[in-house]
């Protein structure tokens, strides 16, 4: 029922429908009749899976930026290559400060944190960017819904009004 994990993982014994929130023996049928929309993560009108969810959007946010974290780098690289300066041509003193940062008194080098921090930020303001998006579009197919439901409701009350004036 939480976040972060599949379905082969899950330890529940029922599947959750998406729509409503429900456990379900046989969900599938269930969620071929199913019209009630609530969030199981914040009870909101939307589905589950939904990517207006804020609980969702925040749980994307915080795993890619545990996935470009430096740290996670570093360990997927394992521990520092233990490189021998004299395999490599010299740096002069600029190219050496804005590439690598390097302790004079040690081989090991690691890579530039401050980049990864600005690309970070940077994908930080698109996904806000995006998620403004997605606010104004789902505004405006709510506004769409709306204006498709009230000329619905128009026609039947044309309809009406026009047969009550030919039976008068």
């Amino acid at each position: 029922m939480g976040l972060g994990h599949f379905r082969k993982q899950c330890k529940q014994t029922q599947d959750t429908c998406k729509k409503c929130g429900q456990t379900y023996d046989d969900v599938n049928n269930h969620t071929s009749i199913c019209t009630h929309l609530q969030c199981i993560h914040c009870q909101g009108n939307h589905m589950s899976n939904d990517m207006k969810c804020p609980k969702v959007k925040q749980f994307r946010a915080d795993l890619t930026k545990f996935l470009l974290s430096p740290a996670i780098q570093a360990n997927r690289q394992g521990n520092y290559l233990n490189l021998n300066s004299t395999n490599f041509p010299p740096l002069n003193s600029a190219q050496r400060h804005t590439t690598f940062n390097h302790n004079p008194n040690s081989n090991h080098w690691s890579p530039n944190t401050c980049s990864t921090n600005s690309i970070i930020n940077k994908i930080d303001t698109l996904v806000n960017s995006m998620n403004q998006g997605n606010v104004m579009l789902d505004k405006m197919v709510n506004k769409n819904h709306e204006f498709d439901q009230f000329m619905k409701d128009k026609k039947i009350n044309d309809e009406i009004i026009s047969k009550k004036k030919s039976t008068n």
